[in-house]
C-alpha cells in the first residue's frame, strides 16, 4: 500500500451494518462509551463494553489492543493485540458486532461525499461482506442463501458507485429475462411431454388400478365376509384320498405379487406429476399427468397371479402373462408404442404357512405356449415339489384347481373383520405390499382349491370347468394321483364358465434345460 492509502472500518454485522468509517488518528477508541470514535449505541449491542479496543496507528496499519476483560477476535482467534492487514475480520465480544479492516487507494475509488467519508466498495468486497454477516446469523445453506438475498439489493444501492449499480440492475434484469425465457420453455417442454404421454394415459388408465385396494374396498370386504365360503373346506368335505392329495401340493402352491413400469430411452422412469402437497395431478379429463423428470411416484402396474413349486432347486412354473405380462396388455403395448420398454419393479413370492416373502426371477418363457419358468431365491426350508404328469388326461376326468383368483381381495375376504379393521386403522391408504406382508403374518395366504372335469382336449389346451378367475393364472390343474395335468392360463367367457389350461407336456419341455435335479 502507498503512503497516502486510506485505512477503514467496514461494518459488517451488527447496529452500524453497511457503515463504513475512515481511520484518522493515531489512538481510536471501540466501544459503547461517548468518546469511542468506532462507537455503538449502549441498547444495541450487549457483548461492547464501553472500552472494548483501542485502534494504535502502527506505521502504515493498526494495531488492535484489546481493553482488559474484554473479547476480540481476529479471522476467529481472540487476541489481546495484534497488527491489522487487510480483509481482516475483528469480532468484538462472543456474538457482537463483526467489523472488517481494509486499506483502500483513494484514487481507484470515489467518495460518497465529504461529510460522510466514505468511500464506493467494488462488487467483490460487497459480496465477501453480505456472506460474512449471513454466515454469522444463519448456519443452513438455505438461510445463508436468504440471509444473503436479503442483504444484497440493499448493499449494492447504497455502498456501491453510481456505474456498478446501473450495471448491476441491468445484470439482474437480464437474468430475469433468462430466466422467464427458460420457465416458459420448460414448461412448454412439459406440455409437450404431456401431449406426447396423454395418450399413454388415457389409454394405460391408473396404472396401478388392477393391484391396488382402497379404502372403501376394505370397507365392503370387512362387511361382506362370509368364512363359510372358503373352497379350502374341501378338505374335510372330500374323500380321504382327495383330502390327502390337497393337503400335499396346497403347500407348493406360490402367491406372485409384482409391479412393473415404463422407462424412456434415457433409463428415466415413467413417474407421476405432483404438486407442491405430494398430490397427484389431473389434467382436464381427469388423467394422471406424466412426466420423465421430478421426484413424483413411480407409475406402475401392481397385479398378483399364481406359480408353483416345479423342482427341488428353486424353479416356478407359471403363465408367460404372469411373467411378462406387458406383452399381453393392451395398454402396455400402447406405452411401448410411445417409446417407453417396460422395467420390472419388483417380484415376490409368499408360499403357505410362510410368514415372509422370496424374490422371484425370470428364467425363460416359451414363445409358442402361454408358460414361463421362473427362479426362487432365499428360500431355506425344503418345500414339496409338483411333479408334471407324463400321462395323457382324459375326457371326463376329475381336476383339482389350484390358486389365487382375485389376488388379495379373496385373500382378505377369508381373512376375518377384525384383521380388515386393523389395516384400516393401520393406513389412511392401504399399501399393496404390506397387505399381502400383514396377511402373509397372521397366516392367511392359502391357495382356493376348486373341483372340475375335463371337457375338452386338444394338443395345445385342455378344457375344465373348475372355476377361477383373474389371479388364478399360473395355478396347477392336479388330477386325482397329484400331478400336475395342465397350467391354468386363460377364462372362456362365452362358455358356461370353462377356463383352459396349457398341457403338462409343454411346461416339462420348458423346464427340463433348466432342470439341475431331476424330481420323481
Amino acid at each position: 500500500m502507498s503512503a497516502k492509502a486510506l485505512r477503514v472500518i467496514d461494518h459488517v454485522q451488527g447496529p452500524l451494518r453497511g457503515s463504513r468509517q475512515v481511520l484518522m488518528g493515531a489512538h481510536l477508541g471501540i466501544g459503547t462509551g461517548e468518546g469511542a470514535f468506532v462507537h455503538f449505541p449502549t441498547h444495541g449491542v450487549l457483548d461492547v463494553l464501553a472500552r472494548h479496543a483501542i485502534l494504535k496507528k502502527d506505521g502504515d496499519s493498526y494495531q488492535i489492543v484489546a481493553e482488559n476483560g474484554a473479547l476480540v477476535s481476529v479471522n476467529g482467534d481472540q487476541v489481546d493485540e495484534q497488527i491489522l492487514k487487510h480483509g481482516d475480520l475483528i469480532r468484538l465480544g462472543v456474538n457482537g458486532p463483526l467489523l472488517r479492516y481494509r486499506d483502500l487507494d483513494p484514487a481507484s475509488s470515489a467518495a460518497f461525499s465529504d461529510s460522510e467519508a466514505r468511500l464506493f466498495k467494488p462488487m467483490k468486497d460487497v459480496l465477501d461482506d453480505c456472506l460474512e454477516g449471513a454466515k454469522s446469523e444463519t448456519t443452513t445453506n438455505i438461510g445463508l442463501g436468504l440471509k444473503m438475498l436479503s442483504y444484497l439489493p440493499k448493499d449494492i444501492a447504497t455502498q456501491t458507485s453510481p456505474l456498478v449499480r446501473i450495471m448491476s440492475v441491468f445484470v439482474f434484469v437480464v437474468v430475469i429475462v433468462f430466466l422467464a425465457i427458460m420457465s416458459a420453455r420448460l414448461a412448454d417442454l412439459e406440455s409437450q411431454l404431456d401431449v406426447q404421454t396423454a395418450e399413454v394415459t388415457e389409454r394405460l388408465g391408473l396404472l396401478e388400478q388392477d393391484g391396488r385396494i382402497t379404502v372403501d374396498e376394505l370397507r365392503q370386504i370387512r362387511s361382506e365376509i362370509v368364512l363359510a365360503s372358503d373352497q379350502l373346506s374341501l378338505l374335510s368335505s372330500g374323500s380321504g384320498e382327495e383330502a390327502r392329495i390337497i393337503q400335499r401340493v396346497v403347500q407348493s402352491i406360490v402367491f406372485v405379487q409384482a409391479s412393473y413400469g415404463f422407462k424412456d430411452s434415457s433409463g428415466l422412469m415413467l413417474r407421476a406429476v405432483v404438486g407442491l402437497d405430494g398430490k397427484r395431478i389431473l389434467d382436464s379429463r381427469g388423467h394422471m399427468m406424466l412426466t420423465i423428470r421430478g421426484k413424483g411416484p413411480l407409475i406402475e402396474r401392481q397385479y398378483t397371479g399364481t406359480a408353483f413349486m416345479a423342482s427341488s432347486d428353486g424353479l416356478l412354473i407359471t403363465n408367460h402373462h404372469v411373467a411378462e405380462p406387458w406383452l399381453f396388455d393392451e395398454g402396455a403395448k400402447v406405452a411401448i408404442a410411445n417409446g417407453y420398454s417396460p422395467v420390472m419393479i419388483r417380484m415376490i413370492g409368499y408360499l403357505p404357512n410362510s410368514e415372509e416373502p422370496f424374490d422371484v426371477s425370470m428364467v425363460e418363457a416359451s414363445s409358442s405356449a402361454d408358460l414361463a419358468v421362473l427362479r426362487r431365491s432365499g428360500v431355506s426350508q425344503k418345500v414339496p415339489v409338483l411333479e408334471l404328469s407324463e400321462k395323457e388326461p382324459e375326457l371326463g376326468q376329475s381336476v383339482l384347481l389350484l390358486g389365487y383368483p382375485t389376488g388379495i381381495r379373496a385373500l382378505l375376504a377369508r381373512s376375518n373383520p377384525a384383521f380388515v379393521d386393523s389395516l384400516l386403522r393401520s393406513s389412511p391408504e392401504p399399501d399393496f405390499w404390506q397387505i399381502v406382508q400383514n396377511l402373509a403374518g397372521n397366516g392367511h395366504v392359502a391357495p382356493l382349491v376348486t373341483r372340475g372335469i375335463i371337457g375338452q382336449i386338444t394338443p395345445s389346451a385342455i378344457v375344465y370347468d373348475a372355476e377361477t378367475t383373474h389371479g388364478g393364472s399360473g395355478g396347477p390343474v392336479i388330477g386325482l394321483d397329484g400331478r400336475v395335468l395342465a397350467i391354468n392360463s386363460r377364462i372362456i367367457s362365452d362358455f358356461g364358465g370353462s377356463n383352459m389350461g396349457v398341457p403338462a407336456k409343454a411346461a416339462r419341455d420348458l423346464i427340463r434345460p433348466h432342470l439341475k435335479l431331476v424330481n420323481r
